[in-house]
C-alpha cells in the first residue's frame, strides 16, 4: 500500500459550494483573491497572508472568484501547535508567505523534483516554526470584509470604525494589532492584488480595472501598480 506523501499544489475554486471531508489535513493559502469558508458551522473568509487550516475528517466548502489562486498543503501531519490551535485561520510569517511565492512560481513555470522536494521539505520547517497566531477581532473581520466587498469606493477611516464601533483611535490600535497593517496599507494591499488577477486573467481595460480598485484617475493607478509591483500596469502580459 502507497504511503500518503505531503504534497504542495495550486488550486482554483469557483463560485458553487461544495462541502466534503477527506482522510489526510489541508492547509489553503491565497495567493490572489480571496475564498469564503463554509466548515463545521464557521463562516467566514481567508485572505492573502492567512492560513485556513482544516483537520482531517472535517467537513467543509469553499467559493471563490474564478481569478482567484490558491497553494493547498496536504499534510499527513501537522506540527503540534497547528493541531492543537483551535482557530482555523491565521496570519502567517513574512518569511513563510515569501516561500509560498517561489512555490508558486516553480511550481507554475517548472517541473523539477529535486527543488520541488526541497521546497516542501523548506515549507515544513517554515511551518514548523510558525508558533504566532494572528486571529481577526471579529469587529475587524467585519470592516475587512466590507472593504473587500467594496474596492471601488472610498473608505474613511470614520466611518471604518463606526463599522467596527470603535472610536477612531482604537479603531487603528486594533486593526494594526490583528494585521500587522496600516488601514491605508491593507487596503492599497487588497487592491493592487485584485487589480494584479484582474489584468493577468481578463481582458478589461486598464483604466476600467483601476477604477474597479479605486482609482478613478488613470495615472494614479498606473504609479501606484507600478510602485508596488515594479512593473508598469500595461505590461499585462508579463504579469503572473
Amino acid at each position: 500500500m502507497q504511503m500518503f506523501k505531503n504534497s504542495l499544489s495550486i488550486r482554483h475554486y469557483s463560485l458553487e459550494l461544495k462541502q466534503h471531508s477527506h482522510s489526510h489535513h489541508q492547509l489553503v493559502f491565497p495567493l490572489q483573491g480571496t475564498l469564503n469558508i463554509n466548515m463545521q458551522g464557521h463562516l467566514g473568509f481567508v485572505d492573502v497572508g492567512q492560513c485556513l487550516i482544516i483537520k482531517a475528517y472535517e467537513k467543509h466548502g469553499f467559493t471563490a472568484h474564478e481569478n482567484a489562486r490558491f497553494i493547498v498543503a496536504d499534510m499527513h501531519t501537522l506540527p503540534s501547535q497547528l493541531m492543537d490551535n483551535q482557530h482555523c485561520v491565521f496570519f502567517i510569517s513574512k518569511p513563510l508567505l515569501a516561500h509560498l511565492d517561489f512555490v508558486d512560481k516553480q511550481l507554475s513555470f517548472q517541473v523539477n523534483t529535486e527543488i520541488e522536494t526541497l521546497s516542501q521539505s523548506l515549507f515544513e520547517s517554515l511551518l514548523g516554526q510558525q508558533d504566532c497566531f494572528e486571529i481577526l477581532d471579529k469587529r475587524i473581520e467585519k470592516v475587512i470584509h466590507h472593504l473587500n466587498d467594496e474596492l471601488a469606493q472610498s473608505h474613511t477611516l470614520i466611518q471604518l470604525s463606526q463599522l467596527a464601533c470603535l472610536s477612531v483611535t482604537q479603531f487603528k490600535k486594533v486593526f494594526k494589532a490583528n494585521t500587522q497593517m496600516t488601514v491605508q496599507g491593507y487596503l492599497t494591499h487588497i487592491r493592487m492584488h485584485k487589480a494584479k488577477s484582474l489584468l493577468a486573467h481578463s481582458d478589461l481595460p486598464i483604466q476600467i480595472i483601476g477604477e474597479m480598485v479605486g482609482y478613478h484617475n488613470p495615472s494614479a493607478f498606473s504609479r501606484k501598480f507600478k510602485q508596488y509591483f515594479g512593473q508598469s500596469p500595461k505590461d499585462r502580459s508579463r504579469i503572473k
